[in-house]
């Protein structure tokens, strides 16, 4: 088993599946742009992470994401089927987790 930090970077090695989505999700983005070129309002693409302190272990916290997309008509979010992960405080105060 190997340990890594989480960061933008190694997203995809705590969830793969969290990486297609957001890569989907930033396509849809980008072919609603080129569908409604008139329609001159943001298309957000947004990852979210939720942590919880695990309350007889300080150094780990319960980690729980998704990704969404808005656009002017609408609202998606989708939630990759794992989760939560457990991850622990590194000295830096950094997260690390085991994949």
């Amino acid at each position: 088993m190997q340990t890594a930090a989480l960061n933008l970077e190694t997203l995809a090695q705590l969830d793969p599946e969290l990486a297609e989505l957001y890569a989907e999700l930033l396509t849809e983005a980008v072919q609603d742009c080129k569908a409604r070129p008139h329609l001159q309002k943001a298309r957000t693409v947004v990852l979210s992470l939720s942590m919880v302190p695990v309350e007889d272990d300080p150094e780990d916290v319960c980690l729980e994401w998704n990704v969404g997309l808005k656009t002017p008509s609408s609202v998606k979010t989708r939630n990759p089927k794992r989760g939560p992960v457990r991850a622990r405080r590194s000295k830096t105060d950094q997260l690390q987790f085991d994949f």
